[in-house]
């Protein structure tokens, strides 16, 4: 898995993020995996394994179905994205907006195994973090600046985010298998 590589690689990702939510239809989802997420942040799909797409859509859609609407979508990102992660290390690919005047709080996800990868894609002035923390229970903090600015976190360890401005704070949200050691 070459993250830098991919990073290097992203225009066609942000050229295709600019095409395909500026179109016609509104793909957004609001992020409903816990208390913590609501109407204000939100994902735009681009993939999703089998077994993320069995726990978040409805039993009446089958998977290819749905990879197959996303890599009409998708082409750039999903070519940029494979060449540089494994298919089978990647449970979830998307754009991930959190709405101005937003946090998430301090939360930890039971996802033993994965990894998230975040890249900044619309990044407001202002106060716009993340908080992360280790096993050792040491803080990060990351304040997005710009577009391409990246972070690999444990979504295991408590984390939180927020946006202090008035416009929205979009990521390239990548949810990587690692091998659990």
């Amino acid at each position: 898995m070459n993250l830098g590589s991919l990073v290097a690689d992203s225009d066609g990702i942000l050229e295709e993020y600019e095409r395909v939510s500026s179109g016609p239809h509104d793909m957004w989802m609001d992020w409903g995996s816990d208390f913590h997420h609501g109407a204000n942040w939100q994902i735009l799909p681009v993939f999703a394994s089998r077994s993320w797409v069995a726990t978040h859509y409805s039993s009446v859609f089958e998977w290819e179905s749905i990879m197959s609407f996303l890599a009409d979508r998708w082409p750039k990102t999903l070519e940029v994205v494979l060449s540089n992660c494994p298919l089978d290390r990647v449970s979830l690919v998307a754009f991930s907006r959190l709405r101005g005047g937003n946090e998430l709080k301090p939360h930890e996800h039971d996802n033993k195994g994965h990894m998230i990868f975040h890249m900044g894609v619309e990044i407001p002035e202002g106060d716009v973090g993340i908080q992360t923390s280790d096993s050792e229970g040491e803080y990060s903090i990351h304040k997005w600046k710009k577009p391409k600015d990246w972070l690999l976190f444990d979504d295991n360890m408590v984390h939180s985010a927020w946006n202090r401005t008035s416009g929205d704070r979009v990521l390239f949200y990548m949810d990587i298998i690692s091998p659990v050691e």
